[in-house]
C-alpha cells in the first residue's frame, strides 16, 4: 500500500499511486507524532517484527530536471509493491511505502530523508537519482541504522571514509560506469569511430562517467577530441554544438541527463550533426526519457542492465503488470522502474535469509544475496555492496530498443570511483 504524501497532493494531474484509508492515515499520523527525533527509532512498519507491515521510504525527483526518472521510480514501486504483496510481502509482512520529492536537490533530499526516518518511521530507504541527492541521504540513513538502496545507475557510493571499507547500511542497485563501459568502449571504438567528444551535465555522475570513459577510450586506442559540461537546466546548446563541430569527432558521447539531454539531441539533429557523427552515451538514452527522444535518436547505441523485452519469467510478470496499469504503450524505465522491483526482491530474500525483518539483521544478510529480477540474475556483491547483474548493448528502434549483444554479468571492481568518502 502507498501512503499519500504532500508531494502527491502538489502534483495535481500527475501520476498518483493508491492512497490508504483515512483511518489508516490517522493511525500513522498518531504514530509519527509519538516518534523520537533521533532517526533511530523503530520503523512504523514493524521492521523489528513487532508489526504487520514493512514500511519503505522512497525518495524520487518528482520535480526538477530529473523528474522523468522520478516518475519511473514511482511507477515501478507501485507495481513492484503490488507484486511483492501478492507473494506474501517481505518476511510475511505487507509492504507499505511513502514517497517524498527530493526535488533533484541535496538539501531537499536530506530534509525528505529525515522526515521519512523520524516522522514516517520507515524501515528501509530507497532512491534517489542524482549523485548529489544520494550522497546527502547516506548520513541520514547511517545515523538511523536504516538500510538504504540507491536504485539507479551512478558511480559507486558504498565505500566508507577510507575509500577501502564498505558502509554497512548502503547498497547500490544501479549500474556503475565501470560496469557499463569496460565492455562497451572497445566495441564503440571498433564500430562507431575512434575520435570521441564528451559532453555531460555538470554534476558528479557525468564527470565520473566521462573521466572513466575517456581513460578507457585512450587505453583502447581512441582519441578524446574534447570535453564539455553544461549546467543542469540548460536548454540552448548552440554554443556547445559549435565547439563540437570544430573538434570534428566521429562519436559524441553524451551524459547530459533528463530533459536537458532531450533538448541537446534534438538540437544536434537540427544542426545536422546526426548526418556526420555517431551519437551514444549514458544515461541520456535511458528508457525513462525515451518517449521524448526516440524520434531523434533512431539507431543510437546505449548500454543498460535492463530492457522491457528481457526474456525471463520475472520480467514477463513485471512487464504484464506494468502495462496493465499504465497502458500497453507505456515504456518501462530501463533504470528506475525495474530497479524498484529488483530492490524489493533483494529485501525479500534477505529477510528470508535472516529469518526476520529487523533492519539491522537484513542489512547483515544482504551481502551475497542473489535473486532473479526483471533484468535477470542480480547479486549483492559482498566485496562492496554494489549489485552485480547483466549488461546489455541496446539500440534505439522505433519507440523501444533492440538488444544487440549481451555483455554478460559484470561486477563493479572493489571501490573504484567511489564518491561517498565524505558522506
Amino acid at each position: 500500500m502507498h501512503l499519500s504524501t504532500s508531494t502527491d497532493r502538489r502534483r495535481s494531474g500527475r501520476l498518483r499511486a493508491a492512497v490508504v484509508t483515512g483511518a489508516f492515515m490517522a493511525a500513522s499520523l498518531l504514530a509519527a507524532c509519538g516518534s523520537s527525533d533521533d532517526g533511530g527509532s523503530t520503523g512504523g512498519g514493524g521492521g523489528d517484527d513487532g508489526g504487520g507491515t514493512v514500511k519503505i521510504g522512497v525518495l524520487a525527483p518528482i520535480t526538477g530536471e530529473l523528474a522523468p526518472y522520478g516518475e519511473a521510480l514511482e511507477r515501478g514501486m507501485t507495481v513492484a509493491a503490488d507484486l511483492i504483496n501478492e507473494d506474501g510481502g517481505i518476511g510475511g509482512k505487507k509492504v507499505e511505502w511513502v514517497l517524498e520529492d527530493d526535488q533533484t536537490d541535496p538539501k531537499a533530499a536530506s530534509t525528505a530523508a529525515r522526515k521519512l526516518l523520524t516522522q514516517e518511521r520507515v524501515d528501509y530507504l530507497m532512491g534517489t537519482t542524482s549523485s548529489a541527492t544520494t550522497l546527502a541521504v547516506i548520513p541520514q540513513a547511517e545515523r538511523a541504522k536504516v538500510p538504504f538502496f540507491y536504485v539507479v545507475e551512478g558511480e559507486s557510493k558504498t565505500c566508507d571514509s577510507s575509500a577501502t571499507g564498505t558502509r554497512e547500511y548502503v547498497f547500490g542497485n544501479g549500474e556503475t560506469p565501470e560496469q557499463k563501459m569496460t565492455e562497451y568502449v572497445p566495441w564503440m571504438l571498433e564500430n562507431l569511430g575512434k575520435r570521441v567528444y564528451f559532453i555531460g551535465s555538470d554534476y558528479v555522475f557525468p564527470h565520473f562517467v566521462n573521466d572513466l570513459t575517456s581513460k578507457l577510450v585512450e587505453e583502447n586506442g581512441g582519441t578524446v577530441v574534447g570535453t564539455a559540461y553544461a549546467p543542469l537546466g540548460t536548454s540552448d546548446f548552440s554554443s556547445y554544438i559549435s565547439e563540437i563541430e570544430r573538434a570534428k569527432p566521429d562519436v559524441i558521447f553524451i551524459s547530459v541527463v533528463g530533459t536537458d539531454g532531450i533538448a541537446l539531441v534534438k538540437q544536434l539533429n537540427q544542426f545536422g550533426l546526426r548526418d556526420k557523427v555517431e551519437l551514444t552515451g549514458m544515461p541520456t538514452f535511458a528508457g525513462e526519457v525515451l518517449p521524448g527522444i526516440a524520434d531523434v535518436a533512431q539507431d543510437v547505441y546505449t548500454v543498460d542492465r535492463y530492457w522491457d523485452k528481457a526474456d525471463n519469467p520475472v520480467n514477463e510478470r513485471f512487464a504484464a503488470a506494468y502495462h496493465a496499469k499504465y497502458g500497453e504503450d507505456a515504456p518501462i524505465g530501463t533504470i528506475a522502474a525495474q530497479g524498484a522491483y529488483g530492490t524489493l526482491l533483494l529485501l525479500q530474500a534477505a529477510a528470508e535469509k535472516a529469518g526476520t525483518t529487523d533492519r539491522e539483521a537484513v542489512a547483515k544478510a544482504l551481502p551475497g544475496v542473489s535473486v532473479e529480477s526483471p533484468a535477470g540474475e542480480i547479486t549483492v556483491n559482498p566485496d562492496n555492496n554494489v549489485v552485480t547483474g547483466p549488461i546489455r548493448l541496446l539500440q534505439v528502434k522505433g519507440d523501444n530498443y533492440d538488444e544487440v549483444q549481451d555483455l554478460g554479468q559484470v561486477p563493479h571492481p572493489g571501490h573504484s570511483g567511489c564518491s561517498s568518502q565524505d558522506a
